[in-house]
């Protein structure tokens, strides 16, 4: 019998760190800092995917509070960790970012 385990690549103190931030975004899902923190845990830990999306969504957040140069502080950090990462693409963007 095979049995799988979470290897994490996060100490303690970073699991729970990300569960806090994880129950943050159930009472607050527009925090975009949150989302941002979320996404460099995952990266930490190895979790590209859970990373690209959480970045997204901190786009998203930030786009949506009208917060446009966070938001490409995200994309710019997102984008320097993954560079072919989809779901930042498929954004939609305010024109001004795509001069």
């Amino acid at each position: 019998m095979f049995f799988f385990r979470n290897k994490s690549k996060l100490s303690g103190e970073q699991k729970k760190l990300l569960d806090s931030y994880m129950t943050a975004l159930k009472k607050d899902p527009g925090d975009g800092l949150t989302h941002f923190r979320v996404a460099e845990l995952h990266d930490m830990d190895g979790r590209a995917e859970d990373a690209v999306n959480a970045y997204a969504e901190s786009v998203r957040c930030h786009l949506r509070a009208g917060f446009a140069k966070k938001a490409a502080g995200c994309v710019k950090a997102a984008l320097k960790a993954h560079p072919d990462a989809k779901a930042l693409l498929e954004i939609e963007y305010p024109t001004f970012f795509k001069k």
